[in-house]
């Protein structure tokens, strides 16, 4: 299958619009995880497991290919935050650290 000329020129908006969702995901992520300090136990519960649904898929994704050399790093992170959120207490200023430095490493380069 070859492309056109027009559909090789759309590619590069393709890329900014791929890494400005991804930018809004994880916007969406670190305002989630700068109020978890303040929520009820019930209430970190619900919004870690927010977190995580906005780390699968699409942003899993972007993490295989933005951490190629650290693929292992951001797993081991990803893991760190599920079962941090599976505790009945979960402590929030660990849950943030992780997710702060998940979200940095995931960052599009602008």
């Amino acid at each position: 299958m070859r492309l056109g000329a027009r559909s090789m020129a759309a590619l590069p908006d393709l890329g900014r619009t791929i890494r400005a969702a991804v930018q809004l995901r994880l916007n969406v992520a670190r305002e989630i995880v700068s109020s978890i300090p303040t929520l009820t136990v019930s209430g970190r519960h619900f919004a870690m497991r927010r977190v995580l649904e906005l780390f699968n898929d699409d942003v899993r994704r972007h993490m295989a290919c933005a951490l190629c050399h650290t693929r292992g790093v951001g797993s081991a992170w990803l893991e760190q935050l599920k079962h941090e959120a599976a505790r009945p207490a979960p402590d929030s200023d660990a849950f943030r650290r992780t997710a702060e430095s998940l979200i940095d490493a995931l960052a599009p380069a602008a």
